[in-house]
């Protein structure tokens, strides 16, 4: 059986998060990256120049936005559901 994560707008397989982590490496290039679900947002940890390679494919959607975490001291790229 496929674990179901349940937001408030849907519910994504981890199959589905999977695939969503895999294009947004690509979309990063060669950057590090670190893709995290919480709550209705998935929150991309990479640097400055990946979160704005991501930002560009995004570019269409108000959704996204490349934020600077204080405490984490990196770069964010964060995407609402």
């Amino acid at each position: 059986m496929t674990q179901q994560i349940k937001t408030n707008i849907m519910t994504l397989t981890q199959n589905q998060i999977d695939r969503l982590s895999n294009d947004i490496q690509k979309y990063a290039g060669s950057e590090t990256i670190n893709v995290e679900l919480v709550h209705n947002t998935i929150y991309s940890y990479t640097s400055e120049l990946g979160a704005y390679r991501i930002h560009a494919k995004y570019n269409n959607t108000s959704k996204g936005r490349v934020l600077f975490s204080e405490n984490l001291n990196t770069w964010v790229f964060a995407l609402d559901l």
